[in-house]
């Protein structure tokens, strides 16, 4: 289906290839664990060269939904408070650095009120995002942060409302993927027992 290269954050960049057939699984985890419908209007902050923008171009294609570009690098972030609300966006979507930067640029007088998701990938979140997400963001919005790899899509997922309470200083990885559990392998590719030592695999 395609070939996409790594972030090279943990050593040099590599690239990896996905088949049809778990594109379209990722795919059908993604629209499915967001319930995301035909009547979602999704942003698109990143480079379609990034594994971010395939599950929102693709995701949005395949359930009907519709997906709108703006340029960050060419626009900037000034404007994007007013884009959002202008193009009635339901689901937000980028890295947890454009957000920040994002929200610099907020005076808190703006009202979002078709945006129903918030969704982080690609780094950590720190915990005082969650603050801003609370402060300027719908009551009846949901904060998604997930976790993945370019080889593995999403595989770890937490859920954010108005009123979850962060106790560390970065949003904990959360939970499992459906049908996608991570577990650790012997030398032969058996799991080891509780406890020991493993190469990670991620099943699915």
């Amino acid at each position: 289906a395609y070939i996409i290269y790594t972030s090279g954050s943990t050593g040099q960049p590599k690239g990896v290839y996905q088949n049809h057939r778990n594109l379209l699984h990722n795919i059908m985890q993604y629209t499915n664990t967001l319930h995301l419908s035909p009547h979602d209007r999704f942003t698109l902050l990143y480079s379609c060269s990034v594994n971010g923008s395939l599950r929102d171009i693709f995701g949005a294609l395949l359930i009907g939904a519709s997906v709108h570009s703006y340029d960050v690098k060419t626009r900037g972030l000034a404007d994007l408070a007013n884009w959002l609300i202008k193009e009635k966006i339901t689901f937000y979507h980028s890295v947890p650095t454009v957000f920040r930067h994002f929200i610099d640029t907020l005076t808190g007088a703006e009202s979002f009120p078709h945006l129903r998701l918030i969704r982080f990938g690609g780094e950590r979140v720190p915990a005082q995002y969650v603050n801003w997400y609370k402060q300027y963001f719908p009551d009846d919005c949901i904060l998604y942060a997930g976790m993945g790899a370019t080889e593995t899509s999403t595989t770890r997922q937490c859920f954010i409302d108005k009123k979850t309470i962060i106790h560390d200083s970065v949003v904990p990885t959360g939970f499992e993927v459906d049908e996608r559990p991570i577990i650790l392998l012997d030398d032969n590719g058996r799991p080891v027992p509780a406890g020991a030592i493993g190469t990670i695999a991620v099943k699915s």
